[in-house]
């Protein structure tokens, strides 16, 4: 928004970009919360010592909150409409719940700082909802603990503007498979190879169902499922959409996961470690994640929290000189060598750990408490 206000042309590039109208010179205004100390800074060589002062600074009229911003006082809707003015204004604000957190203690008279920034946000977002030449952006924190646990203010900040606001996220469903290709790998993966996974996996899901199929409807059913999960795979090539899913469906619902953020750095050192150990596969799915390794481990539970309550499980089942998962791979392999390597049994113990931590609930059928829905067989 901020390049394509600051050069229309560009915007061209775009292919949805180019019918857009063009509103001439727009004055920009750009608070970073992170940056923007509680008292004050310099913008545009003028000493500010609130969000207010910051933003009129930026829009050239900082004249009309002098007062406001040099007594610390919240400016009215009309003294708001005079700063946004006539002409095309764009006001991006970032990190808005950093700078709330960091004032909210700072006493100013008989209220705080963080009042009074809550009360001109309010009135700042209906005035500009009022101006037909004016628009406002401003992020917030998808999860409590990007919040720093504070999600009370999270809450009151998502509902500040809410009566006039029009919410929108950055990353949706499958659009962050190619967020995932670009942030993870070092360049787009042979479409040959990930063409010839996607027909491979599918086709032996496709046949599994079909075989299950009681009549012709359930084998159609089968293949336009196939085409789904062809063309899918091959869209989040060299990672198993299912594993996706479960991060960006099942974990997202954690208060503490960060969607993009989480899925982002629990994949980066999983891809990291199986490259390392030589342990690729055609496709990282729920059930490849190498839980043995101690760095994808810590990465796991940072992620999905509940680390000590996990440790007895791990030890028995996993890890353990002992462990469950390793005995029956072992006897499976002893009675069909063919299978020696594949370790089964560890991989579907994986993904019904992984499957076991987030999503809905649900009742029991005995009307107890609630319990996760896990994974289906």
């Amino acid at each position: 928004l901020y390049h394509a206000s600051k050069d229309r042309d560009a915007l061209g590039v775009l292919p949805e970009g180019r019918d857009l109208p063009d509103p001439g010179t727009v004055r920009v205004a750009v608070f970073d919360g992170e940056k923007f100390d509680a008292q004050g800074g310099e913008v545009k060589g003028q000493r500010v010592h609130t969000m207010w002062g910051a933003i009129a600074a930026h829009l050239d009229c900082y004249e009309r909150v002098e007062y406001h911003d040099r007594e610390r006082i919240s400016p009215g809707g009309d003294v708001i409409a005079e700063m946004l003015g006539q002409a095309p204004a764009l006001l991006l604000l970032d990190e808005v719940l950093k700078y709330m957190e960091r004032v909210s203690a700072q006493r100013i008279g008989d209220t705080t700082m963080g009042r009074l920034v809550q009360d001109f946000l309010q009135s700042l977002s209906v005035e500009v909802a009022r101006a037909s030449h004016a628009v406002m952006v401003y992020s917030l924190q998808a999860s409590t603990r990007e919040a720093f646990g504070d999600e009370a203010l999270l809450d009151m900040l998502d509902h500040l503007t809410s009566r006039v606001d029009a919410k929108r996220e950055p990353v949706l469903g499958d659009e962050i498979l190619a967020v995932l290709r670009r942030r993870l790998l070092s360049g787009p993966p042979v479409a040959d190879a990930a063409k010839a996974t996607a027909e491979v996996f599918s086709g032996e899901v496709c046949a599994m169902r079909a075989s299950l199929a009681v009549d012709e409807a359930g084998r159609y059913a089968a293949e336009d499922d196939r085409l789904l999960l062809r063309d899918r795979i091959e869209s989040a090539y060299p990672f198993h959409p299912y594993l996706i899913d479960i991060m960006t469906e099942r974990w997202a619902s954690l208060p503490d996961f960060q969607r993009t953020r989480g899925a982002l750095r629990f994949l980066s050192v999983c891809l990291h470690t199986i490259k390392r150990d030589g342990q690729a596969r055609e496709l990282l799915g729920p059930g490849d994640v190498p839980l043995a390794d101690d760095d994808v481990l810590h990465a796991f539970f940072t992620e999905v929290g509940q680390r000590e309550p996990f440790k007895a499980v791990l030890q028995r089942d996993f890890l353990g000189p002992n462990a469950r998962v390793r005995r029956i791979d072992d006897a499976m392999a002893a009675e069909h060598p063919s299978l020696s390597g594949v370790c089964p049994a560890r991989r579907i113990a994986t993904a019904i750990l992984l499957y076991s931590f987030g999503g809905l609930l649900r009742q029991d059928e005995a009307g107890g408490e609630p319990m996760a829905t896990g994974v289906a067989e």
